[in-house]
């Protein structure tokens, strides 16, 4: 078997005694104290030959198949053997980077194989239309992506069998795009209408089964339980798929290939208790990778986006000699170019506990790394990273969508600015149909404003964490919103004044405790600003990683509709007066003094400033922390393509500023609601970003955007769900 890279080499080889194992990928710390205990036991049972069936069953009731569907087998690489035993595909297709041996496998069986390698986001493209067997991983190995479940099923043809290596799926919280099921399972049962794609599939016998729950056929997944559960020396895994192939592959199967201590894991590992233990750890998988993404980041390392599997894929000039100098200082990493569409300066890196994590990076740094520049001569940071990563909209999904809209069993234009949402929404995600926007979540940032000592409010400061508890408590507006519609409520503290003390739902993030006083100096010193936009960035994509398809932007903090006055006129250059409102209530002489402070602070700023236009340093005279955090924290969703929709005059100031940083993103916002504060319809104007309902509210908190959140998954569920005239058999007009 010859090919241009050795596709034979694992992370096994990389790791040697005394090294810090980054290269594989096993979870630390396991087998766990419980499981190791059953094979323990199972050592006992050694001299029957292994009988399958009870961890047959165990898999299949796991996910909800027959047993006739599941085929134990010795880890995943066995599955692949046995595929390229059985199969005799005419143009087999693997998708690269992954992992590599399913192509190892068939090649050694005599196949040739074509390789389709990702675009530079090594997100999924088109295959061969020829092609009768496609393999894919998702989360792929090495890049740590996971792929869209619609996507994959998108791959399916009849005639072709799809391969779906699903080994880390176990790492994403709720295994959100898993097809195990061999299904693909949509969020809504018994509509009148689907997608014209699933329609069309269906009639060709692409797709199976009933509105609302797709069958695959062709499909096939394979996953593992070695990883996850410290088992790599005992080989643990299975095939899910149509009884018809599971037969042949256990036809195929040498006898008893899969041990006794093997198929009690198994069994175990499938289980209640074990599906628990394994959630519980890929969330906290999903912070810790976030926080050494974020440390790569500001070495200057581009880092693979989206990544939710167990590793990160890292790019570092000069990756190999990097490499080998991590080697000398006791860490094992990956290298990548052993994988089809990486090169040398690719690395594959483990992620394990904060202590380890940070050791790693401390070597990393001594290696002059952390001291490296971009091609440019500007030193990477994680602004400017999150900036490039932006994009402008996808032409060719929203033409598509578009296309698909003039389909549907309506009239054309019948559902107004819910069209062209949805064709939007095609364009953020650069797919059509897009993915449903849920499940959703609200980040309510929360900080206190210097601003407040002048008068500009009735209400005291301590009200701002009086209401973080409230948030936190679920007794609050935003929380009986999001109830409702079944979001997620995360309230981020970037400057509350007080000390809040940890709690469910509240993220510490404290840059400062509170503003100066933007009448008497700069709000926030440089640094500040920097660290609060980086640290909603961060937040944006911590709830991503988390499995969330939309997010919203909440907020509290006494006094900032003074602030958010003060940079709707910086940025919009209208007068104090017009955009200036009654925040909370406010009587007319505390309005009129609220217009005085508004307009004291931008001459203080202006003559401080001298002209300079930069949006971080307007942020920084006469903004708040909640706005710099938000102002990321719509920077990093545009980076990670999910839509956010807007609240109220906060979020429309903070907009601004993120408009300025990088007007690509502003295409991936979506304006819920008009507020009643006269500054937000300014803001929005400028902005060119039209609401979708005027309530005259002025409350924040996100209340706003939460009733919003149904028109928007709304405009995507007609794409999905709405019948075309051909496939309802309906006459469109003459």
């Amino acid at each position: 078997m010859r090919t241009d890279v050795d596709l034979r080499h694992h992370g096994d080889a990389e790791v040697a005694p005394g090294l810090v194992d980054l290269a594989v990928n096993v979870r630390p710390g396991t087998p766990p104290a419980w499981l190791t205990e059953l094979l323990r036991e199972s050592v006992a049972d050694l001299a029957a030959y292994p009988d399958a069936s009870r961890a047959r069953k165990a898999v299949a009731r796991r996910h909800g198949r027959s047993p006739d569907e599941a085929l134990p087998t010795a880890g995943a690489a066995e599955a692949f053997v046995l595929l390229a035993r059985v199969l005799a595909p005419r143009r087999a297709v693997v998708v690269h980077p992954q992992f590599t041996e399913p192509e190892a496998a068939l090649r050694a069986a005599g196949h040739e194989v074509t390789r389709v390698i990702l675009d530079e986001d090594f997100r999924l493209g088109a295959v061969p239309e020829d092609a009768d067997l496609v393999m894919i991983g998702n989360p792929t190995n090495p890049t740590s992506v996971l792929h869209p479940a619609e996507t994959i099923a998108g791959l399916a043809r009849p005639g072709r069998t799809l391969v779906v290596d699903e080994a880390f799926m176990d790492c994403a919280p709720g295994e959100p795009e898993s097809l195990a099921s061999g299904r693909l399972a949509r969020a809504s049962t018994g509509t009148p209408g689907e997608p014209e794609r699933l329609a069309a599939a269906r009639a060709s016998g692409t797709v199976t089964g009933t509105p609302g729950c797709d069958r695959i056929p062709g499909l096939i997944v394979i996953r593992s339980l070695t990883k996850t559960w410290g088992l790599a020396g005992l080989r643990v895994g299975y095939v899910l798929g149509e009884p018809e192939m599971i037969a042949r592959l256990a036809e195929a199967q040498p006898l008893w290939s899969v041990s006794v201590p093997a198929l009690v894991a198994m069994e175990a590992c499938v289980g209640a208790r074990a599906l628990a233990e394994a959630e519980e750890w890929a969330r906290g998988l999903a912070v810790e990778r976030e926080r050494l993404t974020r440390a790569l980041r500001g070495l200057g390392a581009y880092v693979v986006p989206g990544a939710r599997a167990s590793f990160l894929c890292v790019r570092i000039p000069g990756g190999r000699g990097v490499r080998a100098l991590l080697r000398e200082r006791g860490y094992a990493v990956r290298r990548g170019d052993t994988f089809p569409g990486l090169g040398p300066d690719w690395l594959r890196v483990a992620v394990r506990d904060a202590t380890t994590n940070d050791a790693f990076l401390a070597a990393l740094r001594s290696t002059s790394f952390g001291h490296r520049s971009l091609p440019e001569g500007e030193p990477m940071d994680l602004i400017a990273e999150t900036v490039a990563a932006i994009r402008p909209l996808d032409e060719a999904a929203m033409k598509a969508a578009r296309e698909h809209q003039d389909r549907l069993t309506k009239p054309r234009g019948a559902l107004g600015v819910l069209e062209d949402l949805s064709v939007r929404l095609a364009g953020i995600a650069r797919d059509c149909p897009p993915p449903l926007p849920e499940p959703a979540a609200v980040a309510v940032f929360a900080a206190d404003h210097g601003v407040h000592a002048q008068g500009v409010t009735p209400w005291p400061q301590e009200v701002t964490a009086q209401m973080v508890q409230n948030f936190l408590a679920g007794g609050a507006v935003v929380n009986a919103f999001a109830r409702q519609v079944g979001a997620g409520v995360s309230v981020i503290d970037v400057g509350v004044k007080a000390d809040l003390p940890p709690a469910p739902g509240l993220v510490r993030r404290k840059v400062a405790p509170g503003t100066a006083d933007m009448t008497q100096g700069p709000a926030m010193t440089p640094e500040q600003v920097r660290r609060a936009v980086e640290t909603g960035i961060e937040v944006a994509r911590e709830l991503v990683a988390a499995g969330n398809r939309c997010l919203l932007a909440g907020d509290m903090g006494i006094a900032n509709t003074t602030a958010s006055a003060a940079l709707i006129a910086a940025f919009t250059g209208r007068e104090v007066e017009s955009v200036t409102g009654y925040g909370t209530g406010i009587d007319e002489a505390t309005h009129a003094r609220k217009i005085e402070v508004v307009r004291a602070a931008l001459t203080r700023a202006r003559d401080e400033l001298g002209g300079a236009e930069d949006p971080l340093a307007v942020l920084a005279q006469v903004g708040g922390l909640e706005h710099a955090a938000i102002s990321g924290f719509l920077l990093g969703a545009a980076a990670e393509r999910v839509p956010v929709v807007l609240d109220g005059v906060i979020a429309g100031a903070a907009a601004l500023v993120a408009a300025a940083i990088a007007p690509a993103a502003r295409d991936h916002w979506v304006a819920g609601h008009r507020s009643a504060e006269p500054g937000h319809t300014a803001a929005l104007r400028y902005l060119e970003l039209d609401p979708l309902v005027d309530l005259e509210l002025r409350l924040g908190e996100g209340t706003g955007a939460l009733l919003a959140l149904p028109l928007v998954c709304g405009a995507v569920r007609v794409l999905h769900e709405v019948a075309t005239f051909d496939a309802a058999g309906v006459s469109d007009k003459a």
